[in-house]
């Protein structure tokens, strides 16, 4: 009887222990949350935290956690993460269409006499283009980087067509060459979302504004002329990317670049000039991508 009488204080004292334990979430900053972890999603731990019987509900963003630890003393092996990476490095390339209205375009040359077969095969060929980008982001947080990004972009066209200079005499046969490069560079804000646990695969966006810079090298039969501009522009891009290496990844995007030139210069071997285009010969070089491409992190 004596005996039973010291085990239940004994008993009782473990249960009040047992029910003081608790999780612990050790950050990346050597922190470490004493908790209840309540939900464990792809993005974020939420958990609860008590102080002086005052239960507060928290979260945290699974890339900042180094280790989570049960109160039974388990370590969760899918939350161990690798160190955060400061510094993103992306390369791209792929196809692009531009969206500008080809209408005034397509006018003019049914004015220079060129039949309709040869203007739409001119205009299959000039819209389409190759595009690459390059990118360095670092990171403010885990989710949030600000950076660097740049773009490039050519199409060609090249038919043989007819001109008529319209005297009621003369008809033309000869090349019509253009070859069109955009290139635009400005500071850029990314952010992305973990879609697994175990961060492999995310989703991104960013937004850059900058200079887009043109250049057009035209051939009409024997005369040749040179057209430039600047002008303001702006790239949106949404991505999917997934890791096959700890700091490796693959990823395509989508992304839509916006820039109007307002005013060109002109070259043509002899005279030389700017020409300022009214509102309705604004000429858009805007265009829409479809890319490919490696990310490095470090």
């Amino acid at each position: 009887m004596k005996y039973f009488r010291l085990l239940i204080p004994a008993l009782l004292l473990l249960l009040a222990f047992r029910g003081q334990a608790q999780d612990r979430i050790v950050t990346w900053g050597k922190d470490t949350i004493s908790c209840t972890i309540t939900n464990q999603g792809a993005h974020y731990i939420r958990f609860t935290v008590e102080q002086n019987g005052v239960k507060t509900k928290g979260k945290i963003n699974r890339s900042e956690a180094k280790e989570v630890i049960y109160d039974e003393g388990s370590k969760v092996a899918e939350i161990v993460n690798g160190e955060p990476y400061r510094w993103r490095v992306a390369a791209s390339g792929g196809l692009g269409y531009m969206l500008g209205d080809t209408d005034p375009g397509r006018e003019n040359l049914r004015r220079q006499g060129l039949r309709q077969a040869e203007i739409d095969d001119y205009f299959d060929q000039i819209l389409w283009g190759w595009q690459s980008s390059a990118s360095l982001h670092y990171y403010l947080q885990q989710d949030l980087a600000v950076g660097l990004q740049y773009r490039f972009f050519t199409s060609t066209a090249d038919v043989w067509a007819t001109f008529d200079p319209q005297d009621g005499v003369n008809l033309y046969h000869g090349p019509l060459k253009e070859t069109m490069y955009v290139n635009f560079v400005g500071p850029s804000l990314y952010a992305e979302y973990s879609l697994s646990r175990n961060h492999r695969l995310r989703f991104s966006g960013s937004i850059s504004l900058g200079i887009s810079f043109y250049r057009d090298e035209a051939t009409l039969l024997e005369t040749s002329l040179l057209m430039t501009g600047k002008a303001f522009g702006g790239l949106s891009e949404l991505g999917l990317e997934y890791f096959v290496a700890p700091r490796l990844s693959v990823g395509v995007s989508l992304s839509i670049f916006q820039s109007s030139l307002g005013k060109l210069k002109y070259d043509d071997g002899i005279n030389t000039g700017t020409y300022d285009l009214e509102d309705e010969e604004i000429q858009s070089i805007s265009s829409f991508d479809l890319s490919g491409g490696l990310r490095y992190y470090f």
